[in-house]
């Protein structure tokens, strides 16, 4: 019996991660198992915008995994809980849009 695949999200990084000598063969790893159908590919509008500011190189290696991925609503909720972590020093200043990510 087949399994569903598991629904992941993938912040910024991951896909940034492509690109970078360091962390290249685990983000590579990561979407060989999106191609062999193992998770399920969950972005956001968040991720959206911080790649299209990112370099043309990693717009470019990006942009395929962005197409098949579903695209999670940035609702209220999620800004909430990421003034609640923001408040509650769960996260510095600094980490304002990780805190999103995590929401």
């Amino acid at each position: 019996m087949r399994r569903e695949p598991i629904r992941v999200y993938a912040d910024t990084s991951v896909y940034g991660g492509v690109c970078d000598p360091e962390f290249g063969s685990d983000s590579e790893a990561f979407f060989a198992a999106v191609s062999a159908g193992l998770l399920r590919l969950v972005t956001s509008v968040v991720v959206t915008r911080e790649i299209a500011g990112a370099p043309p190189h990693v717009q470019e290696a990006t942009r395929r995994w962005l197409d098949l991925a579903e695209l999670a609503e940035l609702t209220n909720e999620a800004v909430e809980l990421q003034e609640g972590y923001l408040q509650a020093a769960v996260v510095g200043p600094r980490a304002e849009m990780d805190a999103l990510h995590v929401a």
